[in-house]
């Protein structure tokens, strides 16, 4: 790729896990996260937890500072599958069970 092209991609990840997480078990917080994300040069981000949304608006500010979209996400059992939910809230995944 030309250098010049470079400005034309985006960097993201929506699918990625804090220790906010109820079910997984990691070492680093949402701020940690967008942190080195940053460094990364990472400019959008789903946090997915299992089963719940992602809702913590001191985090969702400080993506913004940092120039990060910070997309409501959740990861959810649904008939057997993991499905990843962009842009969604508590009330949405409450009523998702099933397809």
């Amino acid at each position: 790729m030309r250098k010049e092209d470079d400005n034309d991609w985006i960097k993201l990840d929506l699918h990625i896990h804090t220790f906010d997480d109820p079910k997984d078990k990691l070492d680093y917080s949402a701020h940690e996260l967008l942190a080195r994300a940053r460094r990364l040069g990472f400019s959008v981000l789903a946090i997915t937890l299992h089963d719940a949304v992602f809702d913590r608006p001191e985090v969702f500010a400080a993506a913004q500072r940092l120039k990060i979209l910070l997309i409501p996400a959740a990861e959810m059992r649904i008939q057997g599958a993991d499905i990843i939910l962009l842009n969604v809230n508590r009330e949405d995944v409450e009523e998702l069970r099933i397809f």
